[in-house]
């Protein structure tokens, strides 16, 4: 049997942990740091476990993705296939007249490489300021 020492030693490293990590998760909130709140957060209370998805008998990720593109296939269509012709076309219309800028070369050097670095690049949680820039 342990003493009351050893308990109380015990108790006393729990509520200095638990001090410690409410101070860590304090100052990442002063300091607006969400991924270190969050990697914080996890590293003490953990995630929680996930269990097995299943899907009207299915659990493999290509067969449910399959199941779910059926169903929507069958789900989401018009309700007046003339009307929705009409209207594609007027779109098709309207959209080849459009032009987003005076400037036609604007989006030239512009590469889903150049985007995509830029996304990555951006930094979560973060708004963008007066100049629309971060």
């Amino acid at each position: 049997m342990m003493d009351i020492v050893a308990l109380l030693a015990i108790k006393k490293k729990d509520e200095q942990e638990k001090v410690i990590i409410s101070n860590d998760l304090n100052d990442h909130m002063l300091t607006k740091d969400q991924c270190a709140f969050w990697k914080t957060w996890k590293s003490k209370f953990g995630t929680k476990s996930t269990t097995a998805i299943s899907i009207d008998g299915s659990s493999d990720n290509h067969t449910i993705a399959n199941k779910f593109a059926a169903y929507f296939r069958s789900v989401c269509r018009p309700n007046n296939v003339e009307q929705s012709l009409s209207l594609f076309k007027r779109f098709c219309t309207k959209y080849d007249s459009y032009m987003a800028s005076d400037d036609v070369n604007v989006c030239q050097g512009l590469s889903v490489n150049v985007v995509d670095s830029c996304v990555r690049a951006l930094k979560l949680g973060k708004a963008s300021g007066i100049d629309d820039k971060m």
